[in-house]
């Protein structure tokens, strides 16, 4: 994990639950995780999980859950519920044209 951001990551950590982090951070430290260690070690003639990597990345991840993760005490509401329940789907295609409508290519 990089020193960038220093004073957002110790708010980040001194902060109480909910927050919204910024993705952004995180993907910068996931990626090199990700692209700089190989998935397997060898020692010897055997091919090993590197787990320090998967270590690595758990702990990346376990902060964004961490900082995410709450039970919010909402009361469930029937009318909401039924209005989300009847929403109906649209296809990807539906999808494109009404965003064509909502904001024409230029």
């Amino acid at each position: 994990m990089s020193f960038n951001f220093k004073t957002y990551r110790d708010a980040l950590a001194k902060s109480k639950p909910p927050v919204i982090p910024y993705l952004g951070i995180f993907s910068k430290d996931l990626l090199p995780l990700e692209e700089n260690n190989p998935d397997y070690v060898k020692e010897g003639d055997l091919q090993l999980v590197n787990f320090e990597k998967m270590r690595l990345l758990f702990r990346a991840i376990a902060q964004l859950y961490k900082s995410t993760y709450v039970q919010y005490p909402f009361e469930r509401d029937p009318k909401i519920r039924g209005h989300l329940k009847n929403l109906k789907s649209i296809d990807e295609k539906e999808a494109y044209n009404l965003s064509l409508v909502a904001e024409p290519r230029v």
